[in-house]
């Protein structure tokens, strides 16, 4: 991956233009003069003079660089160990002149770890929104929600289930913490007159039961006997 720090026309019908601030997609070994290279923007692919641009070791743009769209973008930017200021790097997906000023202060890192302590995981409740109620149980429901500009799944304490009991579930999803399960994103415990918030990475498929159901005469034995090898593998 690199950077472009110049304006390069291409002279060439193999090379490829690009303007500056463009992040450039390396498909050769970067250390040769020219390198073929796919521009994200344009959607083209070419040579590229190296001198021309920064390399992902020495580019802050590149190390912030995601290929991934708006939505995913944000996903990624509310996971809990995301600190205010870190940002993202993404194709835009609105018109050239629409833009926000902010205070950037670090490139969101590749692979954030998660905080040790449950309660950097409490969230302030005026960010949260229900929407739709998608269920409801003996002791909960399950709204669909927004916090923020993201979509998320939210379940709340309902006065026959006891406030603790919620927060021990959310203390154990805290502590199963994986990129394999639901993502547990937060929870609202204040003021304590206000129901408990247990927030969620939302899963517009349904349950894992639900989606077999529906798709049976698509998934073939052998499939079926991939996820349960999975399930008793995440279960050990």
């Amino acid at each position: 991956m690199a950077a472009a720090l110049y304006d390069f026309k291409s002279s060439e019908p193999a090379d490829l233009a690009f303007e500056t601030g463009d992040i450039l997609l390396l498909e050769d070994n970067e250390n040769q003069a020219w390198n073929l290279a796919f521009n994200p923007r344009t959607l083209r692919t070419g040579n590229i003079p190296m001198n021309y641009v920064a390399t992902e070791s020495d580019s802050i743009a590149c190390q912030a660089w995601y290929n991934i769209n708006r939505t995913e973008a944000e996903r990624k930017l509310f996971i809990p160990g995301v600190e205010n200021g870190m940002f993202i790097l993404r194709p835009s997906s609105a018109t050239p002149l629409d833009r926000v000023g902010g205070c950037l202060l670090m490139p969101r890192p590749k692979v954030v770890p998660p905080p040790f302590n449950f309660e950097a995981y409490e969230i302030d409740r005026s960010i949260v929104k229900l929407t739709n109620q998608l269920g409801k149980g003996n002791f909960g429901e399950v709204w669909l929600a927004k916090m923020q500009t993201v979509t998320v799944a939210v379940k709340t304490c309902l006065p026959t289930a006891t406030r603790e009991d919620f927060v021990n579930e959310a203390q154990t999803m805290f502590i199963l913490n994986h990129p394999r399960l639901v993502r547990f994103l937060g929870y609202c415990n204040k003021p304590a007159d206000e129901p408990f918030y247990l927030i969620t990475e939302y899963m517009e498929k349904g349950s894992l039961r639900d989606f077999l159901i529906n798709n049976r005469p698509h998934i073939n034995y052998e499939k079926c006997l991939q996820i349960i090898h999975q399930v008793c593998f995440y279960s050990s």
